[in-house]
Order: structure tokens, then C-alpha cells, then sequence
């Protein structure tokens, strides 16, 4: 069997994180709102959390980053420089 050869680039922004996580997969959650008798989970959210807690607004959040992004982060701050 051959050996495959791939460029470190391609490894390090390869989203392997996907699978690892432990989160419901939308079969799930399909089979949770059925269970409930509820279309979306904007339904069970409604019902479930009270309105006076919740933000009502979208969150301005940044794009997501890849696991392979996330990791360089530490290479692209630079090194911490102690002040004394």
C-alpha cells in the first residue's frame, strides 16, 4: 500500500474538531423536538427559558474559526514580553 503524502498546510487546516465533538448531531436533534412534539428549536428555547433572561437581539459575534486557525493564534500573538 502506498504511502500518501499530503503538505503540512493541509493538516493543520484540516477541521478534525467536527467530528470530535460531543454536541447533538441534527438527527438529535430532530428526534428530541419529535420527542417533544415541537417543529424548531426556537419552540423549545420559548418555552423552556424564561423571556426576561433572554436578549432578544442577535449576538455580534466574529466569524468561526477553524481548529487549525485557532491553533496558530499563540505563533501569531508573539511572545508575552515581561514588564517589571
Amino acid at each position: 500500500m502506498p504511502l500518501e503524502t499530503r503538505r503540512l498546510a493541509e493538516l493543520a487546516d484540516h477541521d478534525a474538531f467536527i467530528k470530535r465533538h460531543n454536541g447533538p448531531s441534527r438527527d438529535d436533534i430532530a428526534t428530541m423536538l419529535k420527542a417533544l412534539n415541537m417543529q424548531h428549536m426556537e419552540d423549545l428555547i420559548e418555552q423552556t427559558v424564561p423571556s426576561d433572561i433572554r436578549l432578544g437581539r442577535e449576538l455580534a459575534l466574529e466569524e468561526p474559526r477553524s481548529e487549525g486557525r485557532s491553533v496558530r493564534i499563540p505563533s501569531t500573538a508573539g511572545p508575552t514580553k515581561p514588564y517589571r
